[in-house]
Formats: C-alpha cells, sequence, structure tokens
C-alpha cells in the first residue's frame, strides 16, 4: 500500500489558520508604537501585558471581555474599546473586564487601558 502525503489536510489546516487570523486580526494582534502618551503629552503609565480576549459563548461576533496583567499594583482600572468601556475587577497585578454592550469583534482596532494607584 502506497502512502501519499496528507496534501489535503495541511491545506484545510492552513486555510482555517489564515481565515481566523484575517477575521481576529483588528482585535488579536496587539502593537505598540513609541512611548505612552496621554492628553497633552506623555505620562507615566503602567505596562501592560498578557492580554487575553474573551468572546461571547452564543455571538462569537462580539466581545464579553478582556483580561490583562500590569507591570505594579492599581486601585482602578478601566479600559475602553471603540464606544465601549467597562470598569475592572483588579486582583494585584491582574485585571479582569467585562463588557454590558458587548462590542463587534469587526469594530475593534484598539484597547485603551486607564490604571489610577
Amino acid at each position: 500500500m502506497r502512502r501519499s502525503f496528507p496534501w489535503r489536510s495541511i491545506g484545510s489546516l492552513l486555510s482555517a489558520v489564515l481565515f481566523f487570523g484575517a477575521f481576529l486580526h483588528p482585535v488579536f494582534a496587539a502593537r505598540t508604537v513609541g512611548g505612552p502618551t496621554g492628553f497633552g503629552g506623555g505620562v507615566s503609565g503602567y505596562a501592560v501585558s498578557g492580554i487575553s480576549w474573551r468572546l461571547d459563548d452564543s455571538r462569537i461576533d462580539r466581545l464579553a471581555g478582556v483580561s490583562f496583567r500590569l507591570d505594579r499594583a492599581a486601585r482602578t482600572v478601566e479600559v475602553s474599546v471603540g464606544e465601549t468601556s467597562a470598569r475592572c475587577d483588579v486582583a494585584g497585578t491582574t485585571a479582569r473586564c467585562s463588557f454590558a454592550d458587548e462590542p463587534r469583534v469587526a469594530s475593534v482596532s484598539s484597547l485603551r487601558v486607564t490604571a489610577v494607584s
């Protein structure tokens, strides 16, 4: 019996990865340009890492929330995604935020974090 290389399986897997990558790109591609900035100039901000988005279980085109780590503890943390904002629960340096008005995945292009120590 002659075995052939599984081109169909690899092609299907590659197509799925490219589709989901293109669909989710605006939300899941985090990038930093320059240093932290704020209204009227520079700010000494928090470093945000480990960003993890949560999709709504019943509507995968909507974001239910986001969680991330800060480089130091904060007392109050809020996030904005487009026109939607949320106050976050903070435990140490970990923030977990849930959106009451869930934004559409396709409309999200940035995450704005406001943290106060």
